[in-house]
């Protein structure tokens, strides 16, 4: 037996850094133990939701940098309000921690979070 938790999703970023050719991108799990909603398994009751977000950061100096990040999951219907909500709040903290990283890495706030 696995002690391995099922993914529910895949959350998707990419980072756009100040520096010419600064670029990464990663997908991370989203764990099904951290979902508070009912998640569905592409019945007729399922809708499948997206929700993407981006965030482009003056750095001072003619210089930015941009963070994106998307989330798919499937959802009941009948949990539709509640995990979007959620999705949308789990996009923006991820932004927000990105973000923060690179305010780390470069030293320069842009006092947008």
């Amino acid at each position: 037996m696995s002690d391995e938790k099922p993914e529910a999703a895949r959350v998707s970023v990419t980072v756009r850094g100040p520096e010419e050719g600064e670029e990464y991108s990663m997908s991370d799990p989203v764990y099904v133990d951290a979902v508070p909603f009912g998640m569905g398994t592409g019945s007729h009751d399922t809708a499948r939701f997206n929700v993407g977000r981006g965030m482009t950061i003056n750095l001072g100096g003619y210089s930015t940098a941009r963070v994106d990040v998307g989330l798919e999951m499937p959802i009941h219907v009948q949990d539709l309000d509640r995990g979007v909500a959620w999705v949308d709040a789990f996009v923006k903290d991820r932004i927000k921690t990105e973000v923060d990283a690179i305010v780390a890495r470069t030293g320069k706030d842009p006092g947008v979070r």
